[in-house]
């Protein structure tokens, strides 16, 4: 297993059990400006990562459109969040109400799986 998936793995079981750890974020997902998934914000992707587990919608729909091209989104009506490309299908409940997190969860899964295709 890579590096880069333990890593994804990893940030991703804290995030599901509502921990974050900025260190592990920046090894995913890089530090800097230069990493910036969109300009409003004019941040990294590692700190639009901690906005969508803190609940920022908007950077949790940044970070989906950078990292996930071509991956669908959708919500159930139990309130699941979920993103598909064929073959996959991710899913997660927000925890508390967080919308945002649950999202980030599941672009962290679709990142896992992509990491297992190469």
């Amino acid at each position: 297993m890579s590096v880069r998936k333990q890593d994804l793995q990893a940030l991703r079981d804290m995030a599901a059990a509502e921990e974050w750890c900025s260190k592990l974020a920046y090894a995913v997902f890089g530090i800097g400006k230069s990493q910036a998934p969109y300009a409003v914000f004019g941040i990294g992707k590692s700190q639009a990562a901690y906005k969508a587990f803190d609940g920022g919608l908007g950077a949790a729909m940044a970070l989906h459109k950078a990292l996930l091209p071509g991956w669908i989104l959708g919500w159930q009506a139990n309130g699941a969040m979920w993103v598909a490309k064929r073959p996959y299908t991710f899913q997660a409940m927000p925890s508390g109400g967080n919308i945002a997190r649950a999202w980030l969860l599941c672009i962290l899964d679709a990142l896992i799986a992509e990491a297992d295709n190469g």
